[in-house]
């Protein structure tokens, strides 16, 4: 069954960017390619073959105007505890909380559970897999605090699938849904 996610592709030279962000003083970590790199809407997870299909027919209804996103800042998951997760963030634009929750209805429609924690968009940067060093940490978050990228726009979505490997995830846009204003 394939592995289903939503997300916002990144213009090139944002990925850009982002890897120049990366480090390799941060024990454990394993980078997200630039292939990997998006801003996910909705993890939906593994469906059948019917839903995926439902899927690609309902989410071209959802219509929503291009609009401008701007990453700024880094940060971790957890913000507590073991890290796991580096990240850049993404500014907050009522835009992109319009898609969230757009989505978000369609899929609920479908019978599909979205989750119910608060949506905190930001691009991953880096996966690690044993404790890093507080240090570490801390460095990147100070050398990277005054982060931000130019404005980009939006002006289409995806549907990906996620293969996992042990080099890690390769992911395939299956579907590509193009804001109700791209073409002008």
């Amino acid at each position: 069954m394939p592995r289903l996610f939503i997300a916002i592709d990144l213009p090139d030279y944002v990925k850009e960017e982002l890897a120049a962000l990366q480090r390799n003083d941060i024990r454990g970590a394993r980078r997200t390619t630039r292939d990997q790199m998006h801003i996910t809407l909705h993890f939906i997870g593994e469906v059948d073959a019917a839903m995926q299909n439902q899927l690609m027919a309902a989410l071209p209804a959802v219509q929503i105007e291009p609009f401008e996103l701007t990453l700024r800042n880094v940060g971790h998951f957890p913000p507590k505890g073991k890290v796991r997760v580096l990240w850049a963030g993404v500014e907050i634009a009522p835009q992109l909380q319009t898609l969230h929750q757009t989505i978000g209805g369609t899929l609920q429609n479908l019978g599909i559970k979205i989750e119910e924690r608060v949506y905190n968009p930001h691009v991953t940067l880096a996966r690690l897999k044993i404790n890093p060093s507080r240090r570490a940490i801390q460095s990147f978050l100070d050398d990277n605090a005054q982060f931000r990228t130019v404005p980009f726009r939006v002006d289409e979505f995806a549907l990906y699938s996620s293969q996992l490997t042990s080099q890690g995830a390769i992911y395939t846009k299956e579907l590509i849904v193009s804001t109700a204003s791209a073409g002008n």
